[in-house]
């Protein structure tokens, strides 16, 4: 999926329309992802947990607090067992930290794939193996360099993208951030709704479009939650028998020594069960915002996705595993292993037999 650099007044093809119009590009790149892409845009996520470090602050000083009650009375317990607590709730936020940073740079960008930009003046065309994007100026802000990578987030989602520091040399870093700021000036002086395709770039029998409600995000919510049920149910298991510990050791049902087993237990459970209900909600409010249009258009090279992010086209031969559950559809990118799910209003039955008969067909073809 090499993307060729192209220079200003170049015919660029337009993946809204599938023709080639004339768009000022001012720069862009290809490189292929090497571990040390990897390592570097894990550098800048990890420097970013700036909250995880006030969190991991509470709970020393909150466990210091609770050691030094322990000394005054040691009927309460041991003050090394409350060091024992904070390390296990320290260890297990750093592990969510690394674990989910380093599991989502790896799908995005496996070693040995190509990643591509080309900026032209509607946006920012991103080339990946999850497929090619087009991101909208006024759509991107909080652009910066951290850490070897190169972030920006996406509104109105805030969902945060990267790219490896070396795609974006310092001059194309200066021209994202001057387009950005000439975007966002515009949007607020003229109100600039995203463009979206019309009728007449596609053929209509091929086009299906929606508008995000309420019932699409408890939909989702509610999907998540069933695929996060077992870590759901052992997280609130394991919060409630902490708590009734602790309550039990305060009426003096249970000895005072144990508080630090008990403390341990509901703050591991107490922390899972929070942040696996935080991405719930946030993952729900990004992937449906409230009346935000959203448009699939099955095209000849792919499948043409057109939502609150921008444009992203999937082709055909990197995607499997189609399947309509509980009210939604899903979809797995082969590169990335990236579930995509899309609401079941906005693939009726009659699209999900054509994009299931399109991607038998490249698969049947390839072998």
């Amino acid at each position: 999926m090499s993307t060729r650099l192209r220079r200003k007044g170049e015919r660029v093809d337009h993946p809204n329309d599938g023709q080639s119009h004339e768009r000022g590009v001012v720069g862009g790149s290809t490189i292929t992802v090497t571990a040390e892409d990897q390592k570097a845009v894990l550098r800048g996520y990890r420097s970013q947990s700036r909250g995880m470090l006030w969190i991991i602050l509470m709970v020393v000083l909150l466990t210091a607090g609770a050691a030094l009650l322990s000394s005054i009375d040691d009927s309460w317990g041991d003050p090394e067992w409350f060091a024992i607590v904070a390390l296990a709730i320290i260890v297990v936020l750093v592990s969510i930290v690394f674990v989910s940073s380093m599991g989502w740079v790896r799908r995005q960008l496996p070693i040995g794939s190509e990643i591509g930009l080309r900026v032209a003046d509607e946006g920012l065309y991103m080339s990946s193996p999850s497929g090619d994007d087009l991101i909208l100026w006024h759509r991107l802000s909080n652009l910066k360099r951290v850490g070897g990578g190169v972030f920006f987030n996406c509104e109105p989602s805030k969902i945060q993208l990267a790219v490896p520091g070396r795609l974006v040399s310092e001059e194309d870093f200066a021209s994202f951030g001057q387009q950005i700021e000439v975007a966002a000036r515009t949007a607020q002086e003229e109100h600039v709704v995203s463009p979206t395709p019309t009728a007449s770039t596609a053929d209509s029998a091929n086009t299906f479009v929606i508008t995000a409600t309420a019932s699409d995000q408890k939909n989702m919510a509610r999907l998540m939650r069933r695929r996060f049920s077992r870590l759901l149910l052992i997280s609130t298991a394991c919060a409630l028998v902490g708590i009734a510990g602790v309550v039990m050791i305060v009426w003096g049902v249970l000895p005072g020594p144990l508080l630090a087993v008990f403390l341990t237990v509901a703050g591991i459970g107490c922390l899972l069960v929070a942040t696996v209900v935080r991405g719930i909600g946030k993952n729900t409010k990004s992937a449906f915002p409230l009346g935000a249009e959203q448009r699939l258009v099955l095209r000849e090279e792919g499948l043409e996705v057109t939502g609150q992010l921008g444009t992203m086209t999937l082709p055909w031969d990197r995607l499997s595993d189609l399947k309509r559950e509980n009210g939604a559809v899903f979809v797995t990118n082969t590169a990335t292993k990236v579930v995509f799910v899309f609401s079941g209003r906005l693939v009726t039955d009659e699209a999900f037999a054509a994009i299931n008969e399109r991607i038998r067909h490249v698969t049947d073809r390839d072998g």
